[in-house]
């Protein structure tokens, strides 16, 4: 019996030519996935509400792009676009009906709402399926906002607000009263909050700028960033394996209560800090400044993660 015995000569092929040769690959399959045309169906929905003083109004959403704003008439205003977007427009117009809304009144209580609507035992829609509305409210009416799988923007609102969004980016801008958040896999970011302000967040990254009030921040796995622009505010935060940066143009004016629980704390050198403790473990760090802004407290108590003070 015969034995066949196959060899080769391998060559070495440069490491410039493997990368051509991947972007070639990748090219590839980016032109077969830009053939993939997406047939887009929509369904617009306006619809006004009547409004007075003591109502108030709750949004929820389902992978929706919610944004509530201010304005200067005496009802709520919603405008709302249904989304379907599937290669087949057949399919993407069948599957525009499973995305249902409900705008309604209950006593003092305004709701507007969108969610998927799946029959029992129905597998999940082949279409990207989202909403979009906008929704132009009096300054004075009270927001209570759910949603899921979106974005949120809110402005120009003066009476409170309460947020629980999970995978939601949320933008909160010139917002005041008393104000509850949740989030969860979703950034914030707020630029002139002001009231008494309640933040948790978990696996979110939180910006916030030009503060006013009371702010308590509880917050696991993310990054906090306060740039505080002289603000007037008692803020404290309690970041569990979550990094703390505060920034101001005039760090040394604000009373500083520190400290880092397996973690660092980081001082500009001009600012005559009194670290009671600095230890592997645990540091502890005091700053008690004698001019304007003396009594404006920073609190900040870390864990599995470090504080920055100034740049």
């Amino acid at each position: 019996m015969q034995l066949f015995q196959f060899s080769y000569n391998a060559t070495r092929i440069p490491r410039q030519s493997l990368y051509c040769l991947w972007l070639l690959v990748l090219g590839t399959f980016s032109l077969h996935a830009q053939e993939i045309t997406l047939q887009v169906v929509t369904k617009n929905i306006t619809e006004t509400i009547a409004y007075k003083t003591g109502d108030e109004l709750n949004i929820e959403g389902e992978k929706a792009e919610v944004e509530v704003l201010s304005w200067d008439k005496n009802e709520v205003f919603v405008t709302m676009k249904l989304i379907s977007k599937h290669p087949e427009r057949r399919i993407a117009k069948e599957e525009l009906e499973k995305i249902k809304y409900e705008i309604t009144r209950e006593g003092n209580q305004l709701y507007i709402r969108n969610y998927i609507e799946l029959a029992e035992g129905e597998k999940k829609p082949l279409s990207n399926l989202k909403a979009q509305f906008v929704v132009s409210v009096p300054e004075d009416c009270p927001v209570t906002l759910a949603n899921y799988f979106g974005s949120a923007s809110l402005q120009d609102l003066n009476n409170g607000l309460n947020l629980n969004s999970e995978f939601c980016t949320i933008g909160l801008t010139n917002v005041s009263g008393t104000i509850g958040i949740k989030t969860r896999f979703g950034d914030l970011e707020g630029d002139q909050i002001e009231g008494d302000v309640s933040i948790e967040a978990k696996r979110s990254n939180i910006t916030l700028r030009r503060l006013g009030g009371k702010f308590d921040i509880q917050a696991k796995y993310g990054t906090i960033e306060i740039f505080a622009d002289q603000s007037a505010f008692d803020l404290n935060i309690d970041a569990d394996r979550s990094d703390v940066y505060f920034y101001d143009a005039r760090m040394q004016d604000y009373k500083y209560n520190l400290a880092a629980h397996h973690g660092n704390i980081s001082v500009p050198k001009r600012m005559d800090f009194n670290f009671t403790e600095n230890t592997p473990e645990f540091k502890r760090a005091f700053l008690l400044p004698k001019d304007e802004l003396g009594g404006v407290r920073v609190a900040i108590n870390v864990s599995f993660g470090d504080i920055r003070i100034g740049p």
